[in-house]
């Protein structure tokens, strides 16, 4: 299960955000709850509201060890992963009546394709958006894609973007993408094009304790957190 992040001690990945060590700092900056924002763990994987959500309903799927991205993660952990995108979905179903938009920045090496913090997490919003025509607009070409294809990709050297609209995902070949590619892209299709003059508005570290975006993390919580032992769908699910 999840730990507290501990402030005087250190760990191997001491620099990482989303590892012990620093994990839910930044919430305790913004004054929002850390620990206390969790709406389930196991050993392998935690799922909690984003930071700085784009939407309501924003949540991030987060390994518990220190993983670059997805590609990396080792095969035991997949099932885990799998699980909880089929509960985030179920969730969503359930608060929303919408699917779920997932999609990762997947870095080779560190802060490649757009990533910002380089371990292992999928972003997911109730599906309002579109975010395909938003990267391919920028040149790149999606294929159809599985776990075994980001391990593949990872174990070639190879930085990616994940993107899953619906029942499948995609994976796009991406090294030099601006920083937090996928999140601008996001906060852009929920609130227009208003947001290319506020160069910042999508920056997490800049929106996190803005009223706006604590709103939409207590919103969050507020609508899903009663519903999360519910959303436990038994239906299997291929990796990815």
């Amino acid at each position: 299960m999840i730990s507290s992040p501990r402030p005087d001690g250190r760990s191997a990945d001491d620099d990482c955000l989303l590892c012990p060590t620093l994990r839910f700092w930044f919430n305790q900056m913004a004054g929002l709850p850390g620990l206390d924002s969790l709406l389930w763990a196991d050993e392998d994987v935690y799922v909690a509201p984003d930071l700085a959500p784009v939407a309501e309903g924003h949540l991030l799927v987060v390994t518990n060890r220190h993983y670059q991205c997805a590609g990396a993660c080792p095969r035991r952990i997949w099932p885990a992963i799998a699980l909880a995108r089929r509960r985030v979905k179920a969730l969503y179903q359930e608060a929303y009546g919408a699917e779920a938009l997932i999609f990762e920045h997947g870095p080779a090496r560190s802060q490649a394709a757009g990533s910002c913090i380089d371990h292992a997490h999928l972003h997911c919003i109730p599906a309002t958006i579109e975010l395909g025509p938003v990267v391919e607009s920028h040149g790149l070409r999606g294929f159809t894609a599985t776990y075994e294809t980001l391990e593949s990709l990872w174990n070639a050297g190879l930085s990616y973007l994940y993107l899953e609209e619906g029942s499948s995902g995609r994976a796009f070949l991406a090294e030099e993408l601006p920083t937090q590619f996928l999140r601008n892209a996001a906060v852009v299709a929920v609130a227009g094009e208003d947001a290319r003059r506020q160069p910042t508005q999508w920056r997490w570290q800049e929106t996190c304790g803005l009223p706006v975006s604590k709103r939409r993390f207590v919103r969050t919580l507020e609508r899903l957190r009663p519903l999360s032992d519910m959303a436990q769908p038994h239906a299997t699910e291929s990796h990815q």
